[in-house]
């Protein structure tokens, strides 16, 4: 968008393509101006609340786990959940382990 002048483009439903929105730069641009901070707590809030033993770093964007989960079932709940919250590049869950003590909860390129 940048390299062509390009503020802001057709959202256009797949099918027909029929135009459903307009998305300007400042809109994809807006997920990386959020504070890690914010980020952080909203995690712990919305997401983390329940889940006692893991704990997170947020750098830039990119949220890492650590701590112990009872399954790769609830890995993957973590992961959909925190990869919604605004300002979230990427989930890396490779310091997680299970509570039975097997490591690694999850595959390691998630």
């Amino acid at each position: 968008m940048h390299h062509h002048g390009v503020n802001q483009l057709p959202v256009v439903r797949a099918g027909d393509g029929r135009m459903v929105g307009i998305v300007t730069r400042s809109d994809l641009l807006r997920v990386f101006n959020r504070a890690d901070t914010d980020v952080h707590h909203e995690i712990v809030r919305e997401v983390l609340a329940d889940v006692p033993d893991v704990r997170l770093r947020v750098d830039q964007g990119v949220v890492t786990l650590h701590g112990t989960v009872p399954s790769r079932l609830e890995v993957e709940r973590l992961v959909r959940e925190i990869e919604e919250v605004e300002g979230v590049v990427r989930v890396d869950t490779r310091g997680l382990g299970r509570s039975d003590g097997r490591y690694p909860a999850a595959p390691l390129n998630w």
